[in-house]
């Protein structure tokens, strides 16, 4: 099913879902481990093969997806300065990721995705459509053993780059989930590297922040204070 030699995405999603299993399954114990951090390129054929297994092992795409947090996190650091970065994903293999991610978000169980894929390959999405498509506010994670949405906030700005801003914002800012409100320092990283890799979006965004954090509305000012905070930090 998957050589650990091969750096594939599939590797991630098999490592993901054991992980889960051992939350559920108290004769296995995952022990000491490392976050994987390096990935091959992630083309259409990875992902239909991690589609394929999902469909085939009962897999949980939500456990594969926050196995891509480090592999994402590693080549956008934001400290590693305003060098040019190339997407991890290829175009078509994230919207066939983004697509399968809506799918299973609106599910009360997990769908099957292989026989989607080639359709959601050929499908782009704008940042509005993301907006639109994608209920953030919602707990991504539930009982799992890893929150995917970190993970998925990496893979917008892999996807839409420069033009990732306002789904960020609606991630982090507008609708933020159970886990951001508790964990904007880790999710509001992929801001961070949004506004230092792509210069021209840093005023733009900073001073929607800014607006928002001295605006009436509490809730919404404290999260563009926290995101603020964390991009702060995270500046080289």
């Amino acid at each position: 099913m998957w050589d650990e030699g091969d750096q594939s995405a599939l590797r991630l999603c098999v490592i993901g879902n054991l992980l889960e299993q051992t939350r559920t399954d108290s004769a296995l114990q995952s022990g000491s481990y490392s976050v994987p951090q390096h990935v091959a390129p992630v083309t259409e054929a990875a992902v239909q093969r991690m589609f394929e297994v999902i469909d085939q092992c009962g897999f949980d795409l939500r456990a594969a997806l926050s196995m891509f947090e480090g592999v994402l996190d590693s080549p956008w650091d934001p400290r590693n300065g305003a060098k040019k970065r190339k997407p991890l994903f290829d175009k078509r293999a994230a919207q066939m990721m983004l697509w399968s991610i809506i799918e299973t978000l609106r599910a009360k169980k997990q769908p099957l995705l292989a026989d989607k894929a080639k359709k959601w390959a050929a499908q782009p999405l704008s940042p509005r459509a993301l907006i639109d498509k994608i209920d953030p506010a919602k707990d991504w994670g539930g009982k799992r053993y890893s929150d995917p949405q970190t993970a998925a906030a990496w893979l917008v700005l892999d996807y839409l780059e420069d033009r990732a801003g306002d789904v960020l914002r609606d991630w982090l800012v507008d609708r933020p989930s159970p886990m951001v409100k508790n964990n904007m320092h880790i999710v509001g990283k992929p801001a961070a590297a949004m506004i230092v890799a792509f210069p021209k979006t840093k005023k733009t965004f900073l001073e929607s922040l800014k607006k928002t954090a001295d605006g009436k509305n509490k809730k919404q000012a404290q999260q563009a204070s926290d995101l603020q905070s964390t991009i702060d930090f995270n500046l080289p």
